[in-house]
């Protein structure tokens, strides 16, 4: 299952639920192997695990609430193998994507586009971005030294409930 290109770094407890109870009453009934599911605690630690090997954007800071709940309303919650990893590329892309499209300086914006083009290294790109989408973010990705309307498009896609949160937390 990939990640939709509008992914959520904060998970909602119900469409989380509610995905994962279904996801699960589906990969039990084809047989899927139990390997690739994640306790929420696992998938937390999935992400910080994650989290440790990418530096932020400067001012940007990894959430202090991260939480992938086992259970909501009693029901245990499974998530993907590679969920939290996943989200993490994520947020650290979008960190350095929303620097680079609010930085100042043509040097932060230089600084920026250097981490936003690594993108590609994360399994955010790799496993999490719907195979459909793959050459769309390359379409972004390639022109972005040239043109960025592409990649600031891709940002705005990917990067604004991610954007909406930071600015709720700033405040």
């Amino acid at each position: 299952m990939h990640s939709t290109e509008n992914r959520f770094w904060r998970i909602g407890l119900a469409g989380t639920a509610l995905l994962a109870l279904m996801t699960v009453a589906a990969c039990a009934s084809s047989g899927q192997a139990a390997a690739n599911w994640l306790s929420g605690t696992q998938a937390s630690a999935e992400y910080r695990d994650e989290a440790r090997g990418l530096t932020l954007a400067p001012g940007w800071d990894w959430p202090a609430d991260l939480d992938y709940p086992d259970k909501v309303d009693g029901d245990d919650i499974a998530y993907e193998k590679n969920t939290g990893r996943i989200d993490a590329g994520l947020y650290w892309y979008c960190s350095w994507a929303l620097t680079y499209v609010e930085a100042d300086t043509d040097a932060d914006r230089t600084t920026a586009l250097r981490q936003v083009l690594r993108l590609r290294e994360t399994k955010y790109y790799q496993i999490g971005v719907a195979t459909d989408n793959i050459p769309m973010f390359d379409a972004a990705l390639d022109s972005a030294g040239d043109d960025d309307t592409k990649l600031r498009r891709l940002i705005g896609i990917t990067c604004s409930d991610i954007k909406e949160s930071k600015s709720n937390d700033d405040s």
